[in-house]
């Protein structure tokens, strides 16, 4: 049984089809509400899967369960089959029975697909055979290869649900901040699953700000990064010097803020957890840091859309809960104005931190989608403004906006009451302010 034919279940049943003749089995598909493309695709796969609602009767007599993240693991079916002793599998944890390469893991509730990308660019400037996927671009099982060298995952909490037991070379935990509270049970629970990828990794790296205690590591091997500049051996850090921020490695500078594209304090904290998960790997230090300073960041995070009249246009679509946004309007500000496109799902976030802190620099709040009637109790004294659509928040912003501010996309929720996904807001907005541009 294949539970959920979003993109990791169509992975799933590629993996499937790949399977020796002797190993192939009649293979059903979950799914309550299965777009017509994605049955197409399967289709295409697996001609003769079957493609049903969830059926808890069925699904108790399967041999095996492949688990979509997307479907909670506390679901009444997917508990009853645990209950019948029905296998259940994830996309990660059967990436790390499967394996033969070093895996280097990388979660954290912020910044995870900036990091991915970022070390799988470093290490495929130091050697061959890099491997990249897992939550951000490419589903993992797609990217298992004999070939491989190295193996490059974002991993989710909704993936370490189920692959607790996975073994990276080098394990990273960014940072954790409330998210996704509709799916856990307590804040606790979610942090709980993310330091999970700590359990069975030969190296860690450790934010040493973190906001949670990482459990015992029982390797070793740890580098650590944060605000201040130890000069303990893995330490990556930052300091003031000379009106610019310095990068350190054990109290060494490595390289200034100035030398980079990627821009903000948590923008800085990535590079570090980049450069921490290098040295682990013992990759060529000069390398690492030519690869970092011509690195300029993903699609839909911090980036400069344009700029007219002395307004900067920012999409940081991907920003989808509170810590997000703090980071994005902080990365922004430096003295700035933040006129601040927010709204979607909020996910059961508690905005209130948000709204402490960001009074200062944000001069306008335009809100859009479904959570408007939480967000505007939370950011009650703002100059705050319901223009529900994102066309019209723009265009709003902007009438408002003077030479030297700057008007930011950030949400700090999720996109699916209007649209399919982070991208296809990002998308949007671009559109948008190229109209206006």
């Amino acid at each position: 049984m294949i539970i959920g034919l979003g993109e990791t279940g169509l992975s799933f049943a590629r993996f499937l089809s790949r399977l020796p003749a002797e190993q192939q089995q009649p293979v059903v598909v979950m799914d309550d509400s299965p777009r017509p493309e994605r049955v197409e695709s399967l289709r295409q796969i697996l001609p003769a899967a079957q493609v049903t609602a969830i059926d808890t009767e069925a699904l108790c007599l399967a041999n095996a369960a492949y688990v979509s993240p997307g479907v909670p693991l506390a679901s009444a079916s997917l508990k009853a089959a645990r209950q019948a002793g029905i296998p259940l599998y994830g996309d990660v944890s059967l990436f790390g029975e499967l394996a033969q390469a070093p895996i280097i893991g990388i979660t954290g509730t912020n910044g995870k697909s900036t990091v991915t990308d970022l070390v799988n660019s470093i290490a495929s400037r130091c050697m061959d055979g890099v491997r990249v996927g897992g939550n951000i671009g490419t589903p993992c099982l797609d990217i298992l290869d004999d070939e491989a060298r190295l193996y490059v995952l974002e991993v989710s909490s909704y993936q370490l649900e189920l692959a607790s037991s996975i073994t990276c070379e080098v394990a990273v935990v960014l940072n954790l901040a409330p998210d996704h509270l509709d799916r856990y049970e307590s804040l606790e629970s979610y942090y709980e699953t993310k330091l999970s990828i700590y359990r069975h990794c030969r190296s860690a790296v450790i934010n040493r700000d973190l906001a949670a205690t990482v459990p015992a590591i029982s390797t070793p091997r740890v580098a650590s990064f944060g605000v201040g500049s130890p000069d303990n051996e893995g330490a990556l850090g930052m300091r003031e010097a000379g009106g610019v921020v310095e990068l350190t490695l054990a109290g060494q500078a490595l390289l200034s803020s100035d030398e980079v594209l990627l821009q903000g304090n948590h923008n800085l904290l990535n590079i570090q957890a980049a450069l921490a998960t290098s040295w682990l790997m013992g990759f060529d230090m000069d390398a690492v840091l030519d690869v970092v300073r011509g690195y300029g960041g993903l699609p839909h995070r911090s980036q400069v859309v344009g700029r007219k009249a002395g307004v900067t246009y920012i999409n940081d679509s991907k920003a989808t809960n509170p810590a997000a946004m703090i980071a994005a309007v902080r990365g922004q500000a430096n003295g700035r104005n933040i006129h601040l496109i927010a709204g979607g799902v909020t996910k059961s976030a508690d905005f209130s931190q948000a709204a402490e802190e960001l009074a200062a620099p944000v001069k306008s709040l335009h809100l859009i989608g479904e959570s408007r009637d939480e967000l505007r109790s939370a950011f009650e004294g703002y100059l705050l403004f319901e223009d529900v659509q994102l066309e019209k928040a723009v265009v709003h912003a902007s009438e408002l906006a003077e030479p030297g501010d700057v008007v930011l996309l950030a949400p700090g929720c999720a996109s699916f009451d209007q649209f399919r996904d982070y991208v296809s807001r990002g998308i949007a907005f671009e559109r948008f302010v190229e109209a206006l541009l």
